[in-house]
């Protein structure tokens, strides 16, 4: 059954005087997927099975994982959100709006505003982008950036490395100093100037570095 259908189907049985019984735990489809027999994808209508229809089947190929990043996260709370964090983060809104409340903003009121808290708490994103070491420690403790640096891109060996296990707003600006600390440049002659280009492009590198973040936020 397994081979045919890529699931696994409990069975057990139960005994009481002479009867017998088996019980089959028949787990529901995975999100988004849809599971065939014989090529065919069926659904219970009552004690029937009945072929689906492409309605039903565009519906479940339209279903969407769980969002880590929307779930509520118990045991934080406001006081949990790291300062330095959320400054810098007021700084970065108020300069690319051009609106100076911004900076005088609640942590709070931040948070209504970025769709990070709503009345049964606050969202499991909001720890990964301004919660206290501590809690990031506490809540996800695979939660971390490494940069490590080659000289030599063949080398197992490297010759630079650091960890970070801070909120992403207060450790962001740290990460791409220390690439571009190790940034190079070459020269090129256009004419009668030359042209002098980085090896490590600050706004694509920047660009990678979110990707990554909001990957590790949404998986």
């Amino acid at each position: 059954m397994f081979s045919e259908l890529k699931i696994v189907v409990s069975i057990n049985e139960y005994k009481k005087d002479e009867i017998r019984v088996l019980a089959f735990n028949i787990p529901s489809h995975e999100t988004g997927k849809i599971v065939r027999s014989d090529g065919v994808a069926y659904y219970r209508v009552g004690s029937s099975l009945i072929k689906m229809d492409d309605d039903i089947q565009k519906r479940i190929w339209s279903e969407k994982p769980p969002d880590f990043s929307e779930e509520i996260q118990k045991g934080f709370s406001i006081d949990d959100i790291d300062k330095e964090a959320m400054e810098n983060f007021k700084k970065l809104w108020s300069e690319k709006s051009g609106k100076d409340e911004y900076l005088n903003y609640s942590s709070k009121k931040i948070l209504n505003a970025l769709g990070l808290v709503n009345n049964r708490g606050i969202r499991k994103a909001a720890v990964i982008l301004f919660g206290k070491k501590e809690k990031i420690d506490e809540f996800f403790p695979g939660s971390e950036v490494i940069l490590e640096w080659r000289s030599n891109p063949s080398s197992t060996n490297y010759d630079f490395r650091q960890e970070w296990r801070e909120p992403f707003f207060k450790i962001m600006e740290e990460i791409w100093k220390n690439i571009n600390i190790r940034n190079s440049k070459i020269s090129i002659q256009e004419g009668l100037t030359q042209k002098d280009i980085y090896i490590f492009s600050e706004k694509p590198i920047r660009e990678a570095i979110l990707n990554a973040v909001l990957a590790e936020i949404t998986k």
